[in-house]
């Protein structure tokens, strides 16, 4: 149980969990089993009392047979191991180290029945064999017979009092049935046998950490560590004991001062990051997930903390990277495929990211938001009817969704089904009025349907509840400033979003197309110069508009020259954009003839 100090890097070692609510449950419980890997020795001193040469592994002929078979186990090739087990009982009938073995593998492979019957005849031959008690209360247990299961046990501990395991498995079953106060009686007791043993402290804290009883726990825990200060699991559990209760500075204070005492400890680095992510320490706990995952490349949690830390620090090619790993080991994490959808969907990748939600299966808990994924990433795709129809396969479960319904409002406002989307947002809204986002998106639908008072008054309700909201002050500034309307109330808005967002390129051609309406030319023309500069020259509206402001200055080749960058651009005004040009030619030939 102490903890030691490893030479040459972080111990490598399977995570042990064993901090986690639940005390025990089945398939734990196997691990107490002297047989449940095969061909393992007895725990003869304790387990059997008045052991018979039965008892010994084979050494006859038996013994090719046996020793084929645990090569098989050892294999996983289980089938083929009770195969051979089972001949090599029928050469020595009565060795009750055959049967256990046998057995055991039985246990391991879900065959209840053959491994009961099995122990049950090596009780007949030998009714004080601790062991066969042992393998057959997890046989009772796998088939949640939990009255027997106790009664198995309890048997065994009849024979064995001193035997700190068979308290574990006992205590573990009435934590698992909520019989509080016989675990406690249980380990109180065993505390008495072995006042020296950390474990009934330890076990204890674990009831109090179940029932939530986080001081008591903690009293026991440290009990438990005054008698073994390197306990690994007591000090994991005291520490998520702080974590429980979102006591973050105290639990990094547990598990830092347990890595100054094992700093190769990788469940201490990993319990740390998670810490570190709770107090916004991304960096810190991203060096702690990659000491981890050194020592134990194949630590799923490690890297799926990882992956998490990364989309948290918008890295999403790290992530997805992570996520795609994950899902080679296990292709069957339905987390990992929504984590990697939506690190797919922030850079844009919409036909992976939909495949990946696809991934997700209708059983599992992660459906109905990984529905609502699909959806808007189909809707990017433009593929709105099928958006549509995943929205609405959603509504039919969770008909007061206000997200949902802001979504479908969200596909019915990109397919231009203005009327459907106006409908669905203001339900959204109703559902949930207190959302900026859905005030805004309603404004910005109902200017689509022309309804500029409504569109006015939604953008200023989103702003009320969230006055950085940038976009609804420049979505407010340039409905007003492409109308012509209420121009100064439109630089001030548009001024207000760039004092939030001031490299926003987009908000600069708001700016500068509301001078422009104004008659201001000369800040018109600057400040949508500045605007293709931070666009990077692609956006086909601004070169419009620049064209636009260069044609009233009398700047007619500049002018051109802006339209043609347009239409090359694909701006969604060619027709306008064609006119415009024949009149700026026509505007040249004229100053040509004059000249």
């Amino acid at each position: 149980m102490s903890a030691k100090q490893a030479k040459g890097g972080i111990k490598r070692m399977k995570p042990k969990w064993m901090f986690s609510l639940l005390l025990l449950m089945p398939v734990l419980l196997l691990e107490g089993c002297s047989f449940l890997h095969g061909g393992s020795t007895l725990a003869s001193d304790q387990g059997y009392q008045g052991a018979s040469e039965t008892s010994s592994p084979p050494v006859g002929n038996d013994a090719y047979y046996f020793a084929l078979g645990n090569l098989a186990e050892q294999g996983g090739s289980f089938e083929e191991a009770i195969e051979w087990y089972r001949k090599a009982l029928l050469c020595q009938k009565d060795s009750l180290y055959l049967r256990m073995s046998l057995a055991s593998l039985y246990l391991r492979t879900g065959q209840w029945a053959n491994a009961l019957s099995l122990t049950e005849e090596v009780l007949r031959q030998e009714p004080h064999y601790l062991d066969a008690y042992l393998l057959m209360g997890n046989v009772y247990l796998n088939r949640q017979n939990y009255s027997k299961a106790e009664e198995t046990f309890q048997k065994a501990l009849a024979m064995d009092p001193g035997r700190e395991e068979l308290y574990t498995f006992l205590g573990g079953l009435y934590l698992q049935g909520r019989q509080y106060e016989k675990a406690v009686d249980l380990y109180k007791d065993l505390g008495r046998r072995k006042p020296d043993s950390p474990l009934p402290s330890y076990h204890l804290g674990r009831i109090y950490l179940e029932r939530k009883m986080t001081t008591e726990a903690r009293t026991q825990f440290r009990e438990a560590l005054a008698k073994d200060p390197g306990f690994e699991e007591a000090i994991l559990a005291l520490g998520y004991s702080y974590e429980m209760e979102e006591k973050w500075a105290e639990a990094k204070e547990i598990y830092g001062k347990a890595l100054e005492e094992d700093p190769q400890n990788y469940e201490f680095h990993y319990h740390l990051a998670r810490v570190l992510i709770r107090q916004g320490d991304l960096d810190q706990a991203l060096e702690h997930c990659q000491l981890v995952l050194d020592a134990n490349p194949d630590f799923l949690e490690a890297k799926r903390m990882t992956g998490l830390i990364f989309m948290e620090k918008k890295s999403y090619k790290e992530a997805i990277a992570y996520f795609q790993e994950i899902l080679e080991q296990d292709p069957h994490d339905q987390n990992s495929y929504l984590n990697l959808g939506l690190s797919l969907e922030e850079l844009g990748r919409y036909e992976e990211a939909l495949s990946s939600f696809s991934k997700i299966l209708p059983e599992d808990s992660l459906y109905q938001e990984a529905i609502i994924h699909r959806a808007y990433a189909a809707s990017m795709l433009g593929k709105f009817d099928e958006a549509i129809a995943l929205y609405q396969e959603t509504l039919k479960a969770h008909p007061d969704s206000a997200n949902v319904r802001f979504f479908l409002g969200l596909a019915y406002l990109r397919q231009k089904d203005y009327s459907q989307a106006i409908g669905n947002l203001e339900k959204a809204v109703a559902l949930d009025p207190g959302r900026d986002l859905y005030h805004f998106q309603l404004g910005a639908a109902c200017e689509r349907m022309g309804n500029l008072d409504k569109a006015e008054a939604e953008f200023k309700e989103a702003l009320r509840l969230n006055p950085k909201h940038a976009d609804a002050c420049n979505y407010l500034g340039y409905m007003f400033a492409d109308r012509g309307i209420k121009l100064d109330e439109s630089i001030f808005y548009i001024k207000k979003a760039l004092e939030l967002e001031p490299s926003n390129g987009a908000f600069v051609d708001s700016l500068g197309w509301a001078y422009y309406k104004k008659g201001m030319l000369d800040e018109a023309i600057r400040e949508l110069e500045k605007s293709l500069q931070l666009s990077m020259m692609n956006d086909p509206t601004i070169h419009e508009h620049l064209g636009d402001a260069y044609f009233k200055k009398g700047l007619i080749q500049k002018a051109i020259a802006e339209w043609e960058r347009s239409i090359e651009l694909k701006g969604e005004n060619r027709e306008e954009l064609k006119r415009k040009i024949d009149e700026g030619e026509k505007g040249l030939m004229h100053m040509r003839k004059e000249e």
